[in-house]
């Protein structure tokens, strides 16, 4: 039985908005911790956005964003329903900072920027999504004290032995002035997520709750966290069920303009007998699936995840009447090569986009197009398949 709407939608959204954070290993606090990872000259991550302007013209709107960066290896992207690119970058008359344009068709469903950052084992991930449905200029300044990193202790990953539970504590940063209000009608929200795979039977767990595998209990009031928002610990069971993956602990910002900011940490879990976040040669696929409908002169969009130990290609192809398999014109990636080359967690989770134009004769007997899509794991020598079926609909 493949995923619900929600469920794949998280896997997509894992996609976009990922943060592998970590820290530096160090006896001190939580607190001290932040601040050099904020300062060290070892560890060049850091970004931040600045400035996101919007100007109206006939056929789009121009975005413009400025922001600055420390990162050795910073990937950005903007993406337009789905497509994304790489912008060409310029530096700013001040000279710290840079800046990039782009252009967003009036009619456009989906508008979105990210930023990937990573120094060895360290990831830093910002989804945002932009306003198109405006028609006046726009200027929104961000305030980059409203999204702080998020606080994990153990900082780096969970690893555990035979018989051990694992215990994360997490605690939300908003602001680090804790005296400074948001800005008015500025919303803020904290979620998490899970993809965890039970080690044993090879898949990744749907429903962690119902199968009472994690605990929530309130952070004990330590020093280094008193301060901070919305702290949990959260107990995995792994001593009775072994399970590998990430959590996801994310922020996000709602600002007054309606541009929305996620800042996402993915954290790993794993036993310390495995190297990585999921078993060597873990392949796991949303499963089959036939879309609810696509209506004819309609064009839909249709999507492939993928999860495994080191994929290395996802790909489609169009089934046709006749048995063989034809290419996909329109297929295009979840991000750019860019961001997949860069590892971590792009390593272990690829999607890929398709858009189905719905013409009748497509498949008169049945009214179903039938697509197949293929993950390649060629470390371990793996791959998956998954069928997509579309029905066309009047």
């Amino acid at each position: 039985m493949g995923f619900s709407l929600s469920q794949r939608a998280l896997v997509v959204l894992a996609v976009i908005i990922c943060t592998l954070t970590q820290y530096a290993k160090t006896q001190s606090s939580q607190e001290a911790q932040l601040q050099a990872w904020a300062s060290s000259p070892e560890v060049k991550v850091g970004y931040s956005v600045q400035l996101i302007e919007r100007n109206p013209t006939i056929d789009g709107n121009n975005f413009t964003v400025t922001y600055t960066s420390e990162a050795e290896n910073l990937a950005l992207a903007y993406c337009i329903n789905y497509v994304c690119k790489v912008p060409e970058t310029r530096r700013a008359r001040s000279g710290r900072s840079y800046i990039f344009s782009f252009k967003v068709p009036h009619d456009a469903t989906k508008s979105l920027l990210l930023f990937s950052a990573q120094k060895g084992d360290y990831q830093r991930y910002l989804w945002i999504k932009l306003d198109n449905n405006g028609t006046e200029s726009l200027s929104q300044t961000v305030d980059s004290a409203e999204l702080q990193d998020i606080l994990i202790n153990p900082p780096e990953e969970a690893v555990y032995n035979p018989g051990e539970n694992v215990t994360v504590k997490v605690g939300f940063q908003y602001p680090i002035d804790h005296n400074k209000k948001s800005p008015m009608n500025t919303r803020r929200e904290v979620f998490w997520r899970a993809v965890l795979c039970d080690i044993k039977k090879q898949k990744i767990l749907k429903d962690l709750w119902s199968r009472d595998l994690i605990k929530l209990i309130p952070l004990p009031p330590e020093k280094e966290y008193k301060n901070l928002k919305g702290n949990r610990t959260y107990i995995i069971k792994t001593s009775t069920r072994p399970v590998s993956g990430y959590l996801q602990f994310a922020q996000k910002l709602t600002l007054p303009s309606n541009i929305r900011l996620w800042l996402s940490q993915l954290y790993v879990v794993r036993p310390a007998n495995q190297n990585g976040p999921y078993p060597d040669g873990f392949i796991w696929t949303s499963g089959s699936y036939r879309n609810e409908s696509c209506k004819y002169g309609q064009t839909c969009v249709e999507k492939c995840s993928f999860i495994g130990a080191d994929l290395t290609g996802v790909d489609v192809k169009e089934v046709l009447p006749d048995g063989t398999e034809g290419d996909v014109p329109t297929k295009r990636y979840a991000a750019p090569v860019i961001f997949y080359n860069q590892g971590g967690f792009w390593n272990h989770l690829k999607a890929i986009f398709w858009w189905v134009h719905a013409q009748r004769g497509a498949n008169d007997s049945q009214d179903v197009l039938t697509y197949k899509c293929f993950a390649f794991d060629r470390t371990y020598g793996n791959n998956k398949t998954e069928v997509v079926q579309v029905q066309l609909t009047d």
